[in-house]
């Protein structure tokens, strides 16, 4: 007021803090930019996320990688075995034709020495 006289009339909305916008505007306010030390955070969030994603797929890996070398494991185990029993089959079937082979020699020999008639 000057010499009583009012310099803006209250019954006016000059004032910005007066307008009927600045109350509960449905207008949205602009954001702020990120600061650094909130930008290092999502940063470090998202290093995380792609840090246990990495280590999902190393883990998915080793685990196929050991399904296969136990398949693997189990193949060479099913091949020495059947080489031993081949092995096996081969060797009796060798001493069973030595034996013949020996029953003859003896049978021969006893024919000749007139054992045998």
């Amino acid at each position: 007021m000057l010499n009583e006289t009012p310099l803006h009339n209250s019954m006016t909305l000059d004032s910005p803090l007066d307008s009927p916008m600045s109350q509960d505007s449905p207008i949205e306010k602009e954001l702020r930019p990120i600061d650094r030390k909130a930008a290092k955070a999502k940063k470090g969030s998202n290093s995380s996320t792609n840090t246990l994603k990495f280590l999902e797929e190393i883990a998915r890996r080793s685990a196929i990688r050991i399904k296969m070398e136990r398949k693997h494991q189990e193949n060479e185990m099913a091949i020495r075995a059947k080489y031993v029993q081949e092995r096996e089959y081969l060797c009796k079937e060798h001493i069973d034709k030595k034996d013949q082979e020996t029953m003859a020699q003896a049978i021969c020999l006893l024919k000749q020495n007139n054992f045998g008639s």
